[in-house]
């Protein structure tokens, strides 16, 4: 029998609200052919690049420098591209440039934030 998002998660749910949003999306991605071929797309059109059909979604990848984004794309031990949600939280120390420099060293493609539209002003801000 096929688990459910909440059997999913029960055991995983004591972080952060970006956490459980990241395994959220990155279980409900993993499980679908067809939702993880449009999210692609969506990545493709937003950082104008084009993926490989066998990128694999994993979350909290820990890199060199003990950096953690909240999701990486792979395609076998290639990160792809990196992911970090922020719904609420503020940016760290590594966000962006750990990760950018992470993307870099690894022939990377792109980053992505995701998050709510209210906070794309105040984050763009900070990020530039």
């Amino acid at each position: 029998m096929a688990n459910s998002l909440l059997a999913h998660l029960y055991s995983r749910i004591r972080g952060s609200q970006e956490d459980v949003a990241t395994i959220s999306l990155q279980y409900i991605i993993s499980n679908s052919e067809v939702l993880r071929s449009e999210f692609n797309r969506i990545v493709e059109r937003k950082l104008k690049i084009e993926l490989n059909d066998d990128i694999q979604y994993v979350c909290q990848a820990i890199g060199e420098n003990n950096e953690r984004p909240d999701m990486s794309g792979r395609v076998g031990q290639q990160e792809v591209v990196l992911f970090e949600m922020k719904f609420y939280a503020g940016l760290t120390d590594d966000q962006p440039l750990g990760y950018i420099k992470r993307l870099k060293q690894n022939n990377g493609k792109g980053l992505l934030f995701i998050c709510p539209e209210v906070r794309i002003s105040n984050l763009w801000t900070k990020v530039f």
